[in-house]
């Protein structure tokens, strides 16, 4: 029910990397505002990695810097 500016700037949207980031993001937003004290998002256990890390990295990173820089902006 967001608006669609809203769900661009969390990154949300079909085939994006971010949009299933993005979504938990903005659901622990709508948490806060209601005065839910503790939220945590997870994004999978991909950042335990052994070897390829530049790319495997920079792919996560791809994923969650959007919803996450959304996040602390609201």
């Amino acid at each position: 029910r967001e608006p669609l500016k809203v769900r661009e700037r969390y990154g949300i949207g079909d085939g994006k990397p971010t949009d299933n980031f993005g979504r938990q993001c903005l659901t622990a937003r709508r948490l806060c505002e209601a005065g839910v004290r503790f939220v945590q998002c997870t994004h999978s256990y991909k950042w335990d990695q052994h070897g390829n890390l530049k790319a495997d990295h920079a792919k996560n990173a791809l994923e969650v810097d959007q919803p996450i820089a959304a996040l602390l902006a609201d």
